[in-house]
């Protein structure tokens, strides 16, 4: 807008407006002296006038769309804070939504374990440098966890918190070959130890030692928790893939297929009470 009142067009137009205007106010005044002079300069002047009319109404309308845009560009600006509000409500609901499905998921545990007192944490990290999965949570002493507390999911059991902050937890997964616990059997009721397996812990195995080579352990059965430690009784570690024959030895080994997704779980139950909890460092390896 700038430029055309700035351009040579604009001042040479502006100029010969002006001598004409002054040229009507002329007549105007002698018009009674030189009548048929002012007949002529009415003949002049009033195509002028129209002109510059059709230039007022001109800029009125420019003016006019300018404050429209204005109008569209405010309105824009709302709809985009509307948007911006719904967007942040649809995220809350899907996230209460998605709590409300992880919490469904630990009812049956809950009715089962009538004893267990449980804290939720959201994984907010991952050592991927650790071949046995260790991770974070967003719960921590304050939060009324401590150490060794048992750490699952609706699956089945991940591991124990081994590190513990104010507000944070580091989790050993049962993938690590120091973490050991009793374990049996739930078909057959053999006993054994499960652990980690350096071997295995890439492919998300874990073992379980001590198995009688008389027993009847086959592919397919569940390996639940002993209990008697640090671990309560009854929760389910996961499936026996294969039963392997030790060369020379008495004993057979099962490996198994952990039931919780160690690698891709968000979000963890810390069991932080429960009957007959104790604080057995035996089934911890230096």
């Amino acid at each position: 807008m700038r430029r055309f009142f700035r351009s040579k067009k604009f001042i040479i137009t502006s100029g010969v407006a002006v001598v004409l205007i002054a040229a009507v106010i002329a007549f105007s005044i002698f018009g009674s002296v030189a009548a048929p002079q002012s007949a002529f300069a009415g003949s002049v002047i009033a195509p002028i006038g129209e002109f510059f009319g059709n230039i007022s109404e001109g800029v009125g309308d420019f003016f006019g769309t300018f404050s429209k845009y204005e109008d569209l560009q405010k309105e824009n600006a709302d709809l985009r804070e509307q948007i911006a509000d719904l967007t942040e409500e649809k995220l809350k609901w899907q996230e209460a939504l998605t709590q409300n499905e992880f919490y469904k998921e630990f009812l049956g545990i809950k009715e089962d374990h009538e004893d267990f007192e449980m804290t939720s944490a959201r994984v907010i990290s991952r050592d991927t440098a650790d071949p046995f999965c260790t991770f974070t949570v967003n719960a921590g002493s304050l939060d009324g966890v401590s150490l060794h507390d048992p750490v699952i999911t609706a699956e089945g059991i991940i591991g124990y918190v081994y590190e513990i902050g104010p507000s944070y937890a580091t989790v050993m997964t049962i993938l690590n070959p120091a973490l050991k616990m009793g374990a049996y059997d739930r078909r057959t009721d053999d006993n054994g130890v499960v652990s980690g397996d350096v071997s295995g812990a890439a492919e998300g195995f874990c073992r379980m030692d001590g198995l009688s080579r008389h027993s009847t352990v086959a592919k397919g059965d569940y390996a639940v928790t002993a209990g008697g430690g640090m671990f309560p009784a009854g929760l389910v570690i996961g499936r026996v893939d294969s039963v392997v024959q030790i060369e020379g030895e008495f004993s057979v080994y099962a490996t198994i297929t952990p039931a919780a997704d160690i690698k891709g779980c968000s979000s963890v139950m810390i069991i932080t009470s429960f009957n007959g909890q104790s604080d057995f460092e035996g089934l911890i390896e230096d």
